[in-house]
């Protein structure tokens, strides 16, 4: 019988090695942590584990369950507790596999178990409208440690699940223990027991099936199609805090069989007696969970390589990484690889890649000076240990303008016992590399060195200089690039005015041939200029570019425009107004507010300052309107609206109802009576009174359901217009009646 001792025995290096040796040799661990993880108190459990090679080898695998391992089963783990389900139809049956998707629902899953039921959806492709549901568990638990005494004994996966369930004590071991770090072993351990497990079952079914996470239903029916459910068993379903829309669900027909795709994007680099593999994990982690490495010498006998590789925790920009070590340098081997499902199925296996490992040059060559002579050529010199001159055939010199830009032979096949050069024609800049050519493996080059020849010649300046400012006095400055080959920079100036010194706006050399600026908008001064210098890398400085003249945004507001006529047409509404004249202004804009209705709408924008009538034949008939008018400066500030206009649109043959509309003045009493005599006064709803003082546009003055009506509100010497409407119960507007009064 297979015994767990209360207090687990320390995890073995051989138990780790035999998980995942590969992990050991290639990874750093603390520094490939998420910053979540560094920043939380596992950090202090794995640094203080990982200060000795020892322990990183032997640490690295429990890293990548810590972050949250079966990759699977949870690459988005949702916020509340669930059930994750995974289905697998083969031949003669569909297996499922399941995970619980935190450590709390996992433990109590362990005591309650789950049951599993299976929905048939259809058969022979027709869909049944009654769904047939079959029982197929009704309790599904870990099997008894004395169950588990075989499999543990073959099968390290199964040992490491007996462990994690059945242990009264799971740790790592190979630290020092002090308080503060058995407390966060405390803390970490049923998290650990959790990945540690869930990654086993990953790699064994039948020790996934022993702990209750997997089953196999062999009573399938081919054409019929399934929905499987396995439900998480509690004495209280609200207990594990899962409700029955969070159960396992999957679905699958008989007969499909499942088909897994193979790695794609392998590739390898080989080093000495060493190879380098990658594989694209952004895409294939969704179907795998681990892949076996497999090699072969003739490209026939493929051997697998160590144990197969996790999907997560060797990563990096969506590849996959695995170092292999091979048996010698200059022989030819071949390597593919292949995925491994939650179910411990491999996948077709990927392209093959072939290649060999070759010696690494051991000798450096370094440059230690270069020389201008009279003529404009350059004498170059740099150091080889003599010790390598049996181990390359030359030399080569490389050359770049730029430090980390592209570098091209300058001179090759340089005698493998030299150790200086002339350059005869070297650009006035420089960046060299000394290649040492190796006869066989990789080169190594020099770090660059730079050469300058002497130069007194500025670079031309800047042109093409333009600028673009917005509401907030953010510049925008842009400008041709120039094309010196020693071009070091530029420098940007400004000032406040046209006859003033240009003042650098910042001393280090801009690169870029644009730049960003922000200035005041509070001055007086309504224009800032702006002008450019160039500077080779002798800090020889061409003139000035073009001084710019920019304009700043005023904030100032625009005069208002004034309406001061209308007239009511059969098809629409006619308006001339006195435009804005401010050289600021950009453009007007007419407003226009229905009666009935608080907000105004935009009717027209008429950009410049010319146009100042407009005719608006979008109105209703009979409906009242009111318009004002803005003026807006180029920099979108907006005036004051002009005097509002109110006016009621025509409706086609004005009924005839005012016969007569006379007045009296009344000079004693300062007034005005007017009244009006109407033919059928049952069909008049009110009367609308405009009135207009002088030459400006008549508005508006007074409604009323009377027949009379007095003004004494005017001035000696004006000259006074009215009009009078009647305003029927239909909607519609009677034809007018005028007088005009000179008081």
């Amino acid at each position: 019988m297979l015994e767990i001792p209360k207090k687990l025995p320390t995890f073995i290096p051989e138990l780790f090695d035999s998980i995942a040796p590969q992990n050991a040799e290639i990874c750093t661990v603390t520094n490939s942590l998420p910053l979540n993880f560094k920043n939380s108190a596992k950090n202090l459990f794995f640094n203080r584990l990982c200060q000795t090679d020892e322990n990183l080898k032997y640490v690295f695998t429990g890293i990548l369950f810590s972050l949250g391992y079966f990759p699977v089963f949870s690459q988005n783990q949702p916020d509340s507790s669930r059930i994750i389900l995974r289905i697998s139809v083969s031949e003669p049956a569909i297996k499922l596999r399941w995970a619980a998707n935190n450590p709390i629902l996992w433990k109590k899953c362990l005591q309650h178990g789950f049951s599993i039921e299976r929905y048939t959806l259809s058969k022979d492709g027709k869909i049944l409208e009654e769904r047939e549901k079959t029982i197929l568990a009704t309790q599904i638990k870990p099997a008894p440690l004395s169950d588990w005494e075989i499999p543990a004994n073959r099968n390290e996966y199964a040992a490491v699940i007996a462990q994690a369930i059945y242990g009264e004590s799971f740790e790592v071991t190979g630290m020092q223990t002090t308080d503060l770090q058995g407390m966060v072993n405390r803390t970490l351990e049923l998290e650990q027991r959790y990945n540690f497990a869930l990654y086993c079952a990953d790699m064994n079914l039948e020790a996934a099936t022993l702990a209750g996470w997997a089953f196999t239903d062999n009573q399938i029916v081919p054409g019929e199609c399934y929905l499987y459910r396995v439900i998480p068993l509690s004495d209280a379903p609200s207990a594990a805090g899962i409700n029955p829309d969070q159960y396992g669900f999957d679905h699958g027909c008989a007969g499909e069989i499942t088909s897994l795709p193979s790695p794609i994007y392998f590739h390898a680099d080989f080093g000495d007696k060493s190879v380098m593999l990658y594989w694209d994990n952004k895409i294939m982690k969704h179907f795998f969970s681990a892949y076996q490495i497999e090699r072969s010498e003739n490209n026939t006998d493929f051997k697998p390589v160590g144990k197969p590789v996790a999907s997560v925790g060797n990563e990096y920009d969506g590849y996959a990484m695995f170092m292999d070590s091979i048996p010698a340098n200059n022989v030819t081997f071949y390597y593919r690889i292949r995925g491994i499902n939650s179910f411990g199925e491999p996948g077709p296996p990927s392209d093959t890649i072939q290649g060999m490992g070759n010696p690494s040059l051991k000798y450096v060559p370094q440059i230690t000076g270069a020389q201008v002579n009279d003529d404009g050529s350059a004498d170059v010199e740099w150091i080889f240990d003599e010790k390598g001159n049996k181990e390359i055939h030359s030399f080569t010199i490389m050359q770049s303008s730029h430090f980390s830009g592209e570098y091209i032979p300058l001179m090759d096949h340089i005698s493998n016992l030299d150790r200086k050069i002339r350059l005869e024609n070297p650009m006035s800049v420089n960046y060299l590399i000394v290649v040492a050519e190796p006869l066989q493996g990789k080169s190594t080059r020099s770090h660059p060195y730079l050469l300058m020849l002497p130069d007194s010649i500025p670079p031309a300046a800047p042109t093409g200089l333009t600028a673009q400012i917005d509401t907030t006095g953010i510049v925008y400055l842009q400008w041709t690039a120039n094309h010196e080959p020693d071009l070091g920079g530029y420098r940007i100036y400004k000032h406040n005015l046209r006859e003033e010194e240009p003042v650098v706006i910042r001393d280090s050399l801009l690169q870029e041939a644009f730049y960003t600026d922000s200035i005041g908008l509070d001055n007086l001064n309504p224009y800032i200029y702006y002008t450019v210098k160039a500077l080779d890398k002798h800090y020889n400085q061409s003139e000035f570019s073009q001084h710019l003249q920019v304009e700043k945004p005023l904030r100032t507001l625009p005069s208002s425009p004034v309406i001061n006529s209308f007239n009511i047409e059969k098809d629409g509404i006619f308006l001339r107004w006195i435009n804005c004249e401010d050289q600021i202004c950009a453009r007007h804009i007419l407003y226009r507010r229905q009666e009935g209705y608080s907000e105004y709408d935009t009717v027209r924008i008429f950009e410049g300052r010319e146009i100042s009538d407009y005719k608006d034949t979008s109105v209703k008939e009979g409906v009242t309107y009111t318009y004002h008018l803005t003026a807006q400066s180029k920099w979108g500030v907006e005036s004051l609206p002009s005097s509002s206009l109110q006016v009621t649109s025509a409706i086609p043959n004005h009924p005839q109802i005012i016969r007569d509309f006379r007045y009296k003045r009344n000079d004693d009493k300062l007034e005005i009576g007017f009244s009006w005599e109407v033919l059928s006064p049952e069909k008049i709803k009110l009367f609308r009174i405009y009135r207009s003082e002088n030459q400006a546009p008549v508005s508006l003055w007074k409604e009323t359901n009377n027949f009379s009506i007095t003004d004494n509100n005017h001035k000696t010497g004006y000259t006074y217009r009215y009009q009078l409407h009647a305003v029927l119960n239909d909607g519609r507007v009677s034809d007018k009646k005028e007088i005009t009064i000179k008081y």
